[in-house]
């Protein structure tokens, strides 16, 4: 399990937005991968996205990833056009199996 200290956790303070992201790697101990990230920003800006990432499958060199986001944007300032986005990605793929482990 790792410390708070050892846990990337990235924000970044832009011109009327405000971004953070954080990662983490060996979830389970077998190399998995979790993203977690949010946006807030002008124009009344909210984005929300999660993905996950394992690199081997049922102990064969298979990939799969998958994520999921939310998207909201609102123009209220100038009109009353508003949009939201929601969708999510699905990936598996073989990947060469050389004996190494992939860097």
């Amino acid at each position: 399990m790792k410390t708070p200290e050892e846990i990337p956790l990235r924000w970044y303070l832009c011109t009327g937005s405000l971004e953070c992201a954080l990662g983490l790697t060996n979830v389970l101990g077998r190399a998995e991968e979790v993203s977690l990230s949010a946006e807030l920003g002008m124009n009344n800006l909210t984005e929300f996205s999660i993905s996950v990432s394992k690199p081997r499958l049922r102990g064969r060199p298979r990939n799969l990833t998958a994520g999921v986001y939310q998207k909201r944007r609102s123009f209220r300032e100038y009109s009353s056009y508003s949009e939201e986005t929601r969708g999510g990605t699905a990936s598996i793929f073989r990947c060469a199996d050389t004996g190494e482990n992939p860097a």
